[in-house]
């Protein structure tokens, strides 16, 4: 059933833009390697923008956050001062890879307890999502995770609370260029992510964190080991890496350059 559904949702998608589309931006390289494949329309104008930007700047910058700073918010979440943090940002749905997390986490607590897991995002209210959340639950309460597991809900200051974080965990199942993992990056944070599309490319193996196989806790609980080793955020390389290549004002300069040659090229034609 799913190759059938991938099958229709391709002949949509091309059949859209055969018809309606004069340039395709994608936000990573394997969508457009997808879409020139597919022969959704001319392959010079289908164009990779990395990504939609990071705000590296004014908001995602670990410069922004005082040791001070840092100190409150985690008296504020009743965590240590000495503790790691490691964190999520995403909706709370089992697509997430949130069950695999919490069971890498199990793992993980079992070796060390100086580690805190920290869940911001939303619980949605589907039949599935309950069952997810019922799953974690009975998870946390079975390895007796009470208190170093803090759901936050969904938070507006993001920056924030990754300015105390160590380790950044996306063990999405499917995205496409996800922003919570580029955000974390800015704030020269290592992220371990699954081998899927867009975390791959964001990722650079070993030197801004870890990329995993799909739905593995253990190898999961091993990149979280080791990323929480070998980094010490805000790191400036991984910082850099996001500088370089996602800030948001090279994507948008980007953007413009393609626009302008466009209506030049209109105004040529017209």
């Amino acid at each position: 059933m799913q190759p059938l559904k991938k099958k229709i949702f391709t002949w949509l998608e091309k059949n859209a833009a055969q018809k309606n589309t004069d340039y395709i931006f994608t936000v990573n390289q394997e969508d457009k390697d997808f879409a020139i494949a597919n022969n959704f329309i001319q392959k010079d104008k289908i164009i990779n923008i990395n990504s939609v930007g990071i705000n590296t700047t004014t908001k995602f910058n670990p410069e922004l956050f005082s040791s001070e700073d840092k100190q409150i918010l985690k008296q504020k979440l009743q965590i240590n001062q000495t503790e790691k943090i490691i964190t999520f940002i995403g909706r709370l749905v089992a697509e997430k890879g949130i069950i695999e997390l919490i069971d890498a986490f199990s793992i993980l607590k079992k070796q060390r307890t100086d580690i805190k897991l920290l869940m911001i995002g939303e619980t949605l209210q589907s039949d599935r999502d309950k069952k997810t959340k019922d799953i974690i639950k009975q998870t946390i309460q079975t390895n007796g995770l009470e208190k170093d597991i803090i759901f936050t809900g969904y938070r507006k200051d993001t920056a924030k609370l990754l300015s105390i974080t160590d380790a950044f965990v996306l063990p999405s199942h499917r995205e496409g260029m996800p922003v919570s993992s580029l955000e974390a990056m800015s704030m020269g944070i290592p992220v371990v992510g699954t081998n899927i599309r867009g975390l791959r490319e964001e990722i650079i193996q070993g030197k801004t964190g870890y990329i995993v196989p799909l739905k593995n806790p253990e190898q999961l609980a091993t990149a979280i080991e080791k990323a929480l080793n070998q980094f010490n955020p805000p790191d400036e390389t991984i910082r850099k890496h996001i500088i370089e290549n996602f800030d948001e004002k090279k994507v948008l300069e980007k953007q413009i350059k393609i626009y302008d040659e466009i209506e030049k090229k209109n105004l040529l034609f017209k």
